[in-house]
């Protein structure tokens, strides 16, 4: 079985590395995928991790994906609303209001 655990830890994009591209892909549109669950990581990893025009990260926490965006903003953001912490929203609401960041779709 494929755990969702090796997600996080082979594509967890810190500011240092922002360029560590999950899945390998080297061209390609940029998404950013949110979820504290492990379980819709791997969904997502599922239904898009072979397609080659996309290049996925994940993170598990609103503060991982704000230094994510800042480190290198992605072309799209999926985000779970519902996370410990920091929600979802205030993801959005922090990202939106760095005027320094390009419009992301969310």
């Amino acid at each position: 079985m494929y755990p969702p655990e090796n997600l996080l830890s082979k594509s967890h994009i810190t500011p240092e590395h922002s360029q560590g591209h999950a899945q390998g892909h080297s061209q390609g549109h940029k998404l950013l995928v949110v979820d504290d669950l492990p379980d819709n990581l791997f969904l997502i990893d599922v239904i898009l991790g072979d397609e080659e025009d996309y290049q996925l990260s994940y993170v598990d926490n609103g503060q991982a994906a704000i230094e994510a965006v800042e480190a290198s903003p992605p072309d799209l953001i999926l985000l779970d609303v519902m996370m410990p912490g920091m929600t979802g929203y205030e993801v959005i609401r922090r990202i939106r209001q760095n005027s320094d960041l390009p419009y992301v779709p969310i």
